[in-house]
């Protein structure tokens, strides 16, 4: 157990910036982070017996109860910035057809995740290559859209540097740089009632130095599958829909050190919807249909099981269903896609999109390690009343209704020759 009492201040202005001449089309953006904290943190002094809820009855976890001693206080007391950027290009071929490509610099402050692991001086200040975590990347593509179909294509690749310290699966201190590249298809198709969204992901992922432990330099990142996928197709007529989901990756390492394989698999979901009303939906979904294990994580740091042959896990929950009666979520007319900010805490579009650097490669169920835009935008898609617009921030729909053109049928096509963000 550990306690820090502080107070943290954090100041992040931008400045963002757009512009187009004839099929070209530039953006960019610029993000100061300044981050300072004044506190006091303390660990653990050993075990002791102690009534914690006072019930006049030690039980057996009180017998064994971690008690933070603040006389051992240290202190915490620094001030760090940093400058995160992202600079974007998109150049349309023809109506259909478009280039893209970005450059960007993300960072994160590591804050309370260097107390216990040695970061902290003796005065209270922390080092710069510990007190932020950096990820580079770069990213070009293709995009191409016809009547109802799209399709993109990203080549990326990605570079960080992470000092961190991890409590799962157990405590532990990490100082690692990584570097990964892959390709990435996401693609959707309309046609009549039937809708289908999907894409995959190839990531090549290598830790390339490891100040803590050089032995694992040429290693995999533990967790990280090197092939990720994902579709859903739905039928949606009048009010009624109806559809699926799957969601798959590849092996991956419980560790670092690459022994000890957690086994791929495919989820699979199934949901319906009804408009009883405008104003009233009764919607029906299931989770994980076919009740597989789905392993994302052991519980203890080890690539080998223990002699016992028994180990803790962290999986994905088993075959689940629910049933609710709500209002939709939105009226058809709405692309439901949530539209990002010029720059995120990592820098924009490009890099940051949670904020973090943690590694600069991609995890289903767990972070998104790998951070960049998609080639339209960084919008994330929910709910609507028909179907799951597949186009997301790159929506024409969404784009005309925001600026009040909502005159005729939705228009979910993508707009293609915006650039990185809408």
């Amino acid at each position: 157990m550990s306690k820090a009492s502080h107070w943290l201040v954090r100041v992040a202005p931008y400045i963002a910036a757009t512009g187009k001449t004839g099929r070209f089309n530039l953006d960019g953006s610029v993000r100061w982070s300044r981050s300072k904290a004044k506190a006091i943190y303390a660990s653990n002094n050993g075990l002791t017996t102690l009534d914690v809820n006072q019930d006049g009855v030690i039980q057996m976890p009180e017998r064994s109860v971690p008690v933070v001693s603040l006389a051992n206080a240290k202190p915490v007391d620094y001030r760090k910035s940093y400058f995160t950027w992202s600079v974007g290009a998109n150049y349309e071929i023809q109506t259909d057809v478009a280039l893209f490509a970005r450059v960007s610099r993300g960072a994160r402050f590591n804050a309370n995740r260097v107390l216990f692991g040695g970061g902290v001086r003796e005065d209270g200040s922390i080092a710069d290559a510990l007190a932020v975590n950096f990820v580079n990347q770069q990213e070009a593509g293709i995009k191409f859209r016809s009547g109802g179909f799209f399709a993109n294509l990203t080549a990326f690749r990605a570079t960080t540097a992470e000092s961190n310290e991890l409590v799962i699966p157990v405590h532990r201190t990490i100082n690692n740089k990584y570097r990964s590249y892959g390709l990435e298809l996401e693609g959707g198709l309309d046609y009549g009632v039937f809708h289908l969204t999907g894409g995959a992901t190839y990531t090549h992922a290598r830790i390339v130095d490891s100040q803590v432990t050089p032995a694992l330099n040429g290693y995999i990142p533990y967790r990280q599958a090197d092939l990720i996928f994902q579709a859903s197709p739905q039928v949606a007529i009048d009010g009624f829909r109806l559809g699926a989901s799957f969601i798959g990756t590849t092996f991956s390492y419980a560790s670092d050190v690459n022994e000890l394989k957690m086994p791929g698999y495919v989820l699979t979901g199934a949901f319906a919807s009804y408009a009883i009303t405008p104003a009233l939906q009764l919607s029906v979904n299931a989770q994980n249909l076919f009740n597989v294990l789905a392993i994302t994580e052991l519980g203890i740091w080890s690539d080998t099981l223990p002699t016992n042959g028994t180990n803790a896990a962290r999986a994905f929950p088993g075959r689940n269903f629910s049933a609710t009666i709500a209002p939709p979520a939105r009226s058809s007319l709405w692309c439901d896609a949530r539209l990002g900010g010029a720059v995120d805490a990592g820098g924009g579009g490009g890099a940051g999109r949670r904020g973090g650097a943690d590694r600069p490669v991609r995890r289903p169920g767990a972070e998104a390690h790998r951070r960049r835009s998609r080639p339209g935008g960084r919008g994330e898609s929910r709910r609507s009343l028909l179907y799951r617009c597949p186009y997301r921030a790159r929506c024409r729909t969404r784009r005309n209704a925001r600026s009040g053109a909502t005159a005729g049928a939705p228009d979910h096509r993508p707009a293609i020759s915006r650039s990185g963000r809408q």
